[in-house]
């Protein structure tokens, strides 16, 4: 069995869209030859956790060092008030490379003390945020061990931020060049990363691999659907100005106003954080007999909610900076099998859904769109329904064995 030192800031019993993948991998490398041991960060203060998901990982190495950062505490309440939102926006765009960079020395020395072991026969780091990879860059220096790193999304402060000034857009420039300079092999979830990071270098074009994201298999066959007695929609993540329920919520009331009665017969239901602006929408529109912001809850609720939904609900960033982002829910919703309805702009994440057979898109800006696809669920009409097989290919088991693949090619 190799040791492979994983660094990832964000791990169970933190929760969170940004720990699956990772967790995903850790679970299933020891059934490829390779035993990971994680360096994480203690998860004190996390505003998402979730002891549950550490089940199938308990039994790894873990080193967990020092406390999250005021920064983050900042960026993730349930519902976050406009001061924090302001504070938040500053901070992700003002730090460099992200509002976790604190943690890089301390990640650092208790890398190096457990590398000294002479064990571990391969880096891998994760991002968001890209501090975890400035870790593993100075690992990779002190040592020499070969390193994966897999991008998640792009480098955030160039992809989906603009740098607030030329300093800052070449202080990122600089970093994610050093970082897919020296790994010895990159990875990325998505076409669109990949594109962003030969752009970067285009060097490094040869070395970059895509594995996507996808869902775990072994949790669903535990799921038991949830049972409700109203037509229900779910939507499960984060809801913020950029990724808005506004569309939505104007195809939801023309859906309504067909049927006057229909809204003592149905729910929307909203896993996961929000910005309070987004919760005056629905207030301002009425309908918050019918919305509800059901905040934060164990992942294995959500996986039952999405089970037992009419209709799961996805939503994206409207900015064309997150064209190319595809947002790891979709991958747990086509293991639900439940329609899924996609309100979101052109892009792959709309094309996903279409060659999936899995459900309807409405570009933001068609609340007719909206409410036809509603219809359809309200009266049962599902979408063409992709197998088990077609979506199997998302399954984290086989994507693992890519990641495996990829680490023995180094080691």
């Amino acid at each position: 069995m190799k040791p492979v030192l994983m660094v990832a800031l964000h791990f169970p019993p933190v929760g969170g869209g940004g720990v699956y993948r990772t967790l995903g991998f850790a679970r299933h490398l020891e059934g490829h030859g390779f035993l990971p041991v994680i360096l994480t960060g203690s998860g004190g203060g996390a505003w998402v956790k979730d002891e549950a998901l550490v089940r199938g990982v308990e039994h790894l190495e873990t080193l967990r060092v020092g406390a999250l950062l005021p920064a983050q505490a900042l960026a993730g309440r349930v519902r976050r008030p406009f001061w924090q939102m302001a504070a938040g926006w500053l901070a992700t765009r003002a730090l460099v490379p992200d509002t976790y960079l604190r943690w890089r020395k301390p990640a650092v020395r208790a890398g190096l003390e457990r590398l000294r072991r002479g064990d571990v026969r391969a880096l891998y780091s994760t991002s968001p945020p890209d501090t975890d990879h400035m870790v593993a860059l100075d690992l990779k220096r002190a040592t020499g061990l070969p390193w994966v790193a897999d991008f998640r999304d792009p480098w955030i402060g160039l992809g989906y931020f603009r740098p607030l000034t030329p300093w800052h857009r070449a202080a990122h420039l600089e970093r994610l060049r050093a970082v897919l300079s020296n790994a010895d092999r990159v990875l990325t979830a998505t076409d669109g990363t990949r594109a962003f990071l030969e752009a970067a270098l285009p060097s490094a074009a040869p070395r970059i691999t895509v594995i996507p994201n996808g869902y775990e298999e072994e949790e669903w066959r535990e799921v038991t659907p949830a049972r409700f007695d109203r037509f229900t929609v779910v939507h499960a993540g984060r809801i913020s100005a950029g990724r808005t329920l506004a569309p939505f919520l104007d195809g939801l009331q023309r859906f309504l106003a067909a049927d006057p009665s229909r809204a003592a017969r149905t729910q929307v239901l909203l896993y996961g954080p929000h910005d309070s602006p987004q919760a005056g929408l629905v207030e301002r529109r009425g309908l918050g007999e019918v919305v509800r912001f059901v905040g934060q809850r164990p992942h294995r609720e959500v996986l039952e909610a999405e089970a037992g939904a009419h209709a799961l609900l996805l939503l994206k960033h409207l900015s064309g900076r997150f064209r190319e982002l595809v947002p790891g829910k979709l991958y747990e919703y086509l293991a639900s099998g439940r329609p899924v309805l996609a309100v979101v702009p052109e892009g792959p994440a709309a094309e996903l859904v279409r060659t999936m057979g899995c459900g309807w898109v409405a570009a933001p800006g068609e609340p007719g769109r909206v409410a036809e696809a509603l219809e359809r669920a309200w009266k049962g009409e599902a979408p063409p329904r992709h197998s088990p097989a077609d979506r199997s290919i998302f399954s984290r088991r086989r994507l693992t064995s890519r990641l495996a693949g990829v680490l023995e090619e180094i080691t």
